[in-house]
């Protein structure tokens, strides 16, 4: 006889909920911050200076450069691992009821009997 034996468990399942939160956002203002103090001025003097100007001149120079030629060997090794997929399958259970059955103990003998007549003898 099955009995179903059902067992209720507990599993948290991360659900998401989005809360909004207000931030404050500080903006600075910028205040001109203006001192009024005497400037000394000086009295300026111009005078041309030439100064010798460095002009590039390129010129196309060969540069060897060697780099090493890497082959790639790839060897693909599966790796199995486990995806697990949940499929609902229906199961006939039998339900089976157990009930008593009687045999008939029944035993045969053979009884001989034997009879003797007794006859009359002239």
């Amino acid at each position: 006889m099955y009995y179903d034996n059902v067992i209720e468990k507990i599993v948290r399942v991360p659900v998401e909920k989005l809360i909004e939160v207000p931030k404050e956002i500080i903006v600075e203002k910028r205040v001109p911050h203006i001192i009024e103090r005497p400037v000394p001025v000086e009295k300026i003097i111009h005078k041309e200076v030439e100064v010798p100007v460095e002009v590039p001149v390129y010129k196309n120079i060969e540069i060897l450069v060697e780099k090493p030629v890497y082959v790639e060997n790839i060897i693909e090794k599966p790796v199995p691992y486990e995806v697990v997929q949940e499929k609902e399958v229906e199961v006939p259970v039998e339900h089976l009821v157990e009930k008593p059955v009687y045999i008939d103990n029944i035993i045969e003998k053979v009884v001989e009997n034997v009879v003797e007549v007794p006859v009359p003898v002239e």
